[in-house]
């Protein structure tokens, strides 16, 4: 192939290995409108961190204490927790927009479990990988909002376990020990759940397993074994409770739990990159083709926080260490990942990001500048390891 086939060579002219001008301004003005789309992103965050910091000098700021509930106007609160503003003393004037838009709660935030709820007053949820982490989170969470929720688990007794802590809590448990690679028991696992609560509004595809270690270390077993559980568990969720999603006059959700790992594409992570990359194409694919059936679909993309994920994963005995030691270091604990993921599913989002620095800038730098980011890989996880190494 000659030096610039495919973009602008014509072959066999005297200005061969050249660009033509028009696709030369395209390319360029595309080049151009990239970081155009970088700088607006960035005075966006201005903009709100300024609108922030107006708040809190209203408010009175003093570093070193967070509000008390109900100490503030509950948007100028709401504004100082989401920006991470410390904040201390009574309003001296109220916002602008507080009187413009008054919350039902002025003393509390609602739940996230609230938004859902309201939308779906029958309350009925069937989650995957709910014996632990982000799983029995969410159930958690669902439950003191006396949810009916399906826990589904390959570990039956931490399944039981969780279930008795969800009864705890005020929610209906309808725990079933569940392997999702085996499509034949998940449909029925599907079908029992709809027969017992008449129904489904939220589906949480969940479960999943963890691997690390380089391409060539990564046996086909492993790659098989992960592909199996990440993906085609996906599916065959998504499979399973399709029908009984549309036959609900509400519409219904559907979350399917990716990960960072599908945008951050770190080396020593290939099948996991792989598998995530998968579900979130999936997830993309399946809000086109359900949207007009009343259905959301959205995609969890959470970076490292504690869960049990090592315990299981395919890999080396380094990459378990090194999951461990990201895992340990990380300020997020399932039940922020869980809160986050269902206010942001309330809200239609398609993609569910966390709120920290890491999340924000791996999403925007690999969409914006995805060439150079790339090229930063080998040498920022490098870095990394040294760090935890030391």
């Amino acid at each position: 192939m000659k030096r610039g086939d495919g973009f602008g060579v014509v072959p066999g002219r005297a200005d061969e290995g050249t660009r033509t001008p028009n696709l030369l301004i395209t390319s360029e003005l595309l080049y151009q409108l990239s970081y155009v789309s970088m700088f607006v992103r960035i005075a966006a965050i201005s903009r709100l961190f300024a609108a922030a910091t107006v708040q809190c000098n209203r408010a009175g700021a003093v570093p070193g204490r967070s509000p008390a509930a109900g100490e503030f106007p509950v948007e100028t609160e709401c504004l100082v927790r989401e920006t991470g503003c410390p904040t201390t003393g009574p309003s001296r004037s109220p916002a602008p927009f507080a009187t413009r838009n008054p919350r039902p709660h002025p003393t509390r935030r609602r739940a996230p479990s609230m938004r859902l709820s309201e939308r779906y007053p029958r309350r009925r949820a069937f989650i995957t990988g709910a014996a632990s982490g982000l799983g029995r989170a969410l159930c958690r969470l669902l439950a003191t909002d006396a949810w009916h929720v399906g826990m589904a688990d390959v570990d039956a007794d931490a399944l039981g376990e969780a279930a008795n802590e969800i009864a705890s809590l005020g929610g209906h448990p309808h725990p079933v020990p569940l392997d999702v690679t085996d499509f034949p028991a998940v449909q029925q696992a599907a079908d029992t759940f709809r027969d017992a609560c008449d129904g489904v509004d939220f589906v949480v595809n969940n479960a999943g397993i963890g691997a690390g270690g380089s391409f060539a270390e990564t046996s086909i077993a492993d790659w098989e074994q992960v592909l199996s559980v990440n993906v085609m568990g996906v599916v065959h969720g998504c499979k399973a409770f399709l029908p009984h999603l549309r036959d609900n006059p509400d519409g219904g959700h559907l979350l399917n739990v990716a990960s960072l790992a599908a945008v951050a594409a770190a080396p020593r992570m290939s099948a996991y990159n792989a598998s995530k990359a998968g579900v979130r194409a999936l997830s993309e694919t399946l809000y086109g083709e359900l949207k007009d059936d009343g259905i959301h679909v959205c995609v969890l993309l959470p970076g490292f926080f504690p869960t049990n994920i090592d315990a299981d994963l395919r890999g080396p005995d380094s990459a378990r260490k090194m999951t461990r030691a990201m895992m340990d270091r990380s300020d997020v604990t399932a039940d922020d990942v869980a809160r986050r993921a269902l206010t942001e599913a309330a809200r239609d989002r398609i993609h569910i990001l966390l709120s920290d620095w890491q999340s924000q800038i791996v999403w925007h730098v690999q969409r914006l500048l995805p060439g150079t980011y790339v090229r930063q890989l080998p040498r920022r996880e490098a870095e990394i390891r040294a760090r935890l190494s030391s």
